[in-house]
Parts: C-alpha cells; structure tokens; sequence
C-alpha cells in the first residue's frame, strides 16, 4: 500500500470515530453553565410568562423529555390555556428543569403557545414568591386569566423549541453530512487509485 490510501483510510477511520465520540460525550456530562440575567430580560425574551400550579409530578416520555401538566393561575404575556404541558430534558440533561412537585406554583418563563410549553432552568424560572411577582408587574402590567378554549390536536405536544439541543441543532446535521462527503469523496479517491486507466 502507498502512503496516500493509507493516509486517506486514517482520515476517514478519523471521520467515523467523530459522530460516536460526539453521541458518547452528550448528555449529563455537559454540566449547565446559565447567565444570571434580571427578571425584566427573563420576561422580555420569553414567548410566554405565567404563574401555574403543578397538577403531577414530572414523568419521563418516551422521547426521553420529562413532561407534566400544570393549572395557570395568571398570565403575563403570551398565548396560553388554563392547563398546559410542561416540557423540558430529562435524565439529568444538562439545563433541565427539576423542582417541579405536584402542588407546587412557580412563574414561567416559557417557549411555546396555547397548551404546551418548553421550559429550562436557564430560563428564569422560580417560586411564585411575591417579589419576583412584583417584578414582573412592573415589566408586563398586572396579567390576565388564561384563555379558557377547548384543547385541539395543535395544542398537543408542540413546544416551540427554540433552543434545540446538539443533536437536534443544524451545526450536528452539517457535521455528519460533511464527514458523509469526505467518505464518498475518499471511496471514490481509493477506487480510483486502484482502477487502471
């Protein structure tokens, strides 16, 4: 063997190893680093602000989210019902909101509408206490009561997750579309190398 099909054969064993490194490291090693920010940017930058009680304790779904159902008692900004979906990562995903017992009322900064919400612990998120209810008074005015329709199949389940996780994020699809590339363009390479011609 020459010393070019062996350098391409180690380049691509080296585009291989890439996606299995990546997907072994994922997950509960990358600890949560959040920005403390004030209350004003928390609400500012939320698609929805609400104060809700827990109706259930968080289960984990099959897609590995943990979920749990709250009623809302007030809503500062944003579309949402009087029962919502709480959604956030689960297994100890980095980010991921615990502290979430039934019986428990807390205000939420969310992403989302309607019924289903995505929450983090980066978000804001915290006890209903009556100075961080204050606080979003003055940013957002006094609030409303949740809007009281029937649920419809499009409230089920969507989260607007605007802040997807590596594995759902462009930059990951890029990465393994390209390591696709070099390998077809490395094959090819080798084959040509090989045929006479």
């Amino acid at each position: 063997m020459t010393r070019l099909p062996r350098l391409l054969l180690a380049l691509l064993a080296t585009l291989l190893a890439v996606p299995v490194l990546l997907t072994s490291t994922a997950g509960p090693a990358h600890a949560c680093s959040c920005e403390q920010r004030s209350i004003r940017a928390y609400a500012t930058s939320a698609d929805a602000v609400f104060v809700a009680t827990m109706l259930e304790p968080m289960a984990e779904g099959s897609t590995g989210l943990v979920r749990a159902r709250a009623a809302v008692e007030r809503v500062y900004a944003g579309d949402v019902l009087s029962t919502v979906t709480l959604e956030t990562g689960g297994q100890g995903a980095a980010c991921a909101l615990t502290g979430l017992e039934e019986g428990r009322t807390l205000l939420f900064f969310a992403s989302g509408h309607g019924a289903a919400f995505g929450v983090g612990s980066c978000d804001g998120n915290r006890a209903a206490d009556r100075a961080s209810l204050a606080e979003v008074e003055k940013v957002l005015g006094a609030g409303r009561a949740p809007t009281h329709r029937a649920r419809t199949d499009d409230d089920a389940g969507q989260v607007d997750d605007t802040e997807p996780g590596w594995l759902e994020s462009g930059t990951t699809y890029a990465a393994v579309l390209g390591a696709g590339v070099l390998l077809a363009v490395g094959a090819w390479w080798l084959r040509r190398l090989r045929v006479p011609g």
